[in-house]
């Protein structure tokens, strides 16, 4: 095999063994095995068994955001836009509990995460909803004395609490109940009074209005006028 096709061999199986043992329980040995080549091998590519760990798991990042944003791009409309990404995450919490759980049990209790390449990649996925409801604020849709990052942290932080059991093998994560509920809740405190194109209907038959009494007005005198 060639680098490239080694090191995809060496990913691919240190995905399945990280998320079927745990990071601490992994060994390194035994990827190797698992993927055909020597240990020695797996460390001239990766010098630990964290750095295996972090490349998987940007990996899986990648994966997720190239998915993500190829299907946004089919969505239309603020608010269903951000109930798609909810939606989104909380299918891949469901289908993929133990990547899930890797990520928030083992990656994020990294010293020095918040300076580390999974830390920004975090951050790009997480600014993909934030993009959306920016999005959605130039629009008129959604308020905008609401800071989008609380609203992401509330949006995040919810799903993540919600599912955690789920992550950990106890209880379930109905995904359609969850986004449904969440996305009312969310969008009812964020959404504006109308639709931008809304308020501007409302202001357009404002001055027909308006125009309309000028005229009624202007006719009213008139008849009051002594011939």
């Amino acid at each position: 095999m060639g680098r490239d096709e080694r090191m995809i061999h060496i990913l691919a199986e240190a995905r399945q063994h990280f998320a079927r043992h745990g990071f601490q329980a992994a060994v390194v040995s035994d990827i190797a095995k698992g993927a055909g080549v020597s240990e020695a091998t797996v460390f001239k590519y990766f010098p630990s068994k964290l750095d295996l760990l972090n490349s998987v798991i940007e990996s899986w990042y990648s994966e997720l955001f190239r998915d993500y944003s190829k299907e946004l791009a089919f969505v239309s409309g603020a608010r269903e836009r951000a109930r798609f990404l909810i939606w989104r995450h909380l299918n891949t919490l469901h289908d993929d509990p133990k990547m899930c759980r890797l990520m928030l049990s083992d990656v994020r209790m990294q010293p020095g995460y918040e300076k580390s390449v999974l830390f920004r990649m975090n951050q790009r996925y997480t600014g993909l909803f934030m993009r959306v409801i920016r999005d959605g604020v130039s629009e008129g849709v959604f308020r905008d004395d609401i800071s989008v990052e609380l609203i992401r942290n509330m949006v995040f932080g919810d799903m993540e609490h919600h599912a955690w059991s789920y992550l950990f093998g106890k209880g379930s994560l109905d995904v359609e109940a969850v986004t449904h509920q969440l996305t009312s809740a969310i969008c009812a405190g964020i959404e504006s009074a109308a639709p931008a194109s809304d308020q501007a209907q409302v202001r357009r038959l404002s001055g027909i209005a308006a125009n309309l009494q000028k005229e009624v007005d202007r006719m009213t005198q008139k008849k009051r006028r002594p011939s």
